[in-house]
């Protein structure tokens, strides 16, 4: 029977140096495997602390963090100052006295780390909070309030008066966070006001414009006050020159014809421009100012008398708003009986045989020139 080979040197000495090379990766892969969790004190830092605040305290100074790391970087524990807990303070409003302001959240910020593996950072403690301690560092002062239209948008063709423009109340105390010298005035401005569509006097109910910004705050323990902006709006001016319109004058006696001189005028309106611009010379009326006079129309007198101007429209603002000026101011009306010639001078008599409805003369239509002059 045939002996069985035994190995020979070469295989031995394989098995060994893999069977060592096996044991060396085993080991660097537990190694690499384990953690180490560490807590250690981390200070905390403030920032957006207003100008007008003084921090008197905050606690804690320092919280617990619980620090995970591969135990490669056990030996590099002095990476912990390349973390920092930041605590966010920009919404603290400090009023009179000492304010506590708690459970500020805070911040962990591992993005620095010089660890070359990847680690962990929590608080120790879970979700930690600070309490900070302030007290503010204002001035009183009274201030002037200011309306702010600057931004005010308004329908094309009217105006804000500025120089009626109503603030109530005019003035409020307020702190300041810069010292006021005395004689130096303050003004505090209201938000932006809305003045869309507004086409006449209007009042708006304003706040005030209080913050870092401006600088100026709420005054500790004041209430704040109702704030009224009263805003008078006008509308620019237009004229108009209508030339040649006709006075309109018809007899009530039967029998009686009235001769005009002038029979037509010049009439010059102004106004606001909305009014002026739908202004049309069928709308204009001139008549006769009525006297005893005037009334009694007996042929062969001559009545001089003003002449009135109506607005044929239902709108009252024509007549309220609208100022007309007449060249010649005087009309000079002369009776005459019906079958009477008709002077050569005049122009467009009118009788008491035009029509008439519903007690109304119908007078005639006419053409009149207009010239047009713009107010600014």
């Amino acid at each position: 029977m045939a002996k069985k080979a035994s190995p020979g040197p070469v295989s031995d000495l394989f098995l060994a140096v893999f069977s060592i090379f096996l044991g060396f990766v085993v080991w660097v892969i537990v190694r690499q495997g384990d953690t180490v969790t560490k807590p250690v004190p981390v200070t905390v830092q403030l920032q957006g602390i207003p100008s007008i605040v003084e921090v008197v305290d905050y606690q804690p100074r320092s919280i617990p963090v619980s620090f995970t790391m591969k135990k490669v970087d056990e030996g590099l524990t002095n990476a912990l100052d390349q973390f920092s807990i930041t605590a966010d303070a920009t919404g603290i409003e400090a009023r009179a006295g000492l304010n506590e302001f708690k459970d500020v959240p805070i911040v962990l910020d591992p993005e620095r780390s010089r660890m070359r593996h990847p680690s962990e950072l929590a608080p120790a403690s879970g979700d930690a909070r600070i309490t900070i301690t302030v007290r503010a560092m204002l001035k009183q002062a009274e201030a002037r309030i200011v309306p702010n239209l600057g931004t005010a948008r308004l329908p094309p063709g009217f105006n804000i008066d500025h120089e009626r423009v109503e603030v109530r109340p005019r003035t409020i105390k307020v702190a300041v966070a810069q010292p006021v010298e005395d004689g130096e005035e303050v003004t505090i401005s209201t938000e932006p006001i809305n003045l869309a569509d507004a086409r006449s006097t209007v009042v708006r109910y304003a706040k005030l414009d209080y913050g870092e910004d401006t600088g100026i705050y709420e005054l500790p323990g004041l209430e704040q006050p109702t704030l009224e902006v009263v805003i008078p709006i006008t509308e620019q001016m237009d004229s108009l020159t209508y030339t040649r319109l006709p006075v309109q004058y018809a007899p009530l006696k039967r029998g009686v014809r009235a001769e005009l001189d002038p029979a037509r005028i010049d009439v010059r309106v102004m106004g606001p421009q909305s009014l002026i611009r739908s202004l049309e010379p069928d709308m204009i009326r001139l008549t006769p100012q009525s006297n005893r006079s005037l009334d009694s129309e007996q042929p062969g007198e001559s009545v001089d008398t003003a002449i009135d101007v109506t607005f044929l429209t239902d709108d009252p603002r024509y007549q309220s708003e609208i100022k007309s000026t007449l060249l010649p101011r005087v009309v000079t009306v002369r009776f005459h009986d019906a079958d009477s010639p008709e002077s050569t001078n005049s122009e467009e008599p009118l009788s008491n045989d035009a029509d008439t409805e519903n007690g109304k003369t119908e007078l005639p239509t006419f053409d009149a020139d207009t010239t047009e002059t713009t107010f600014q």
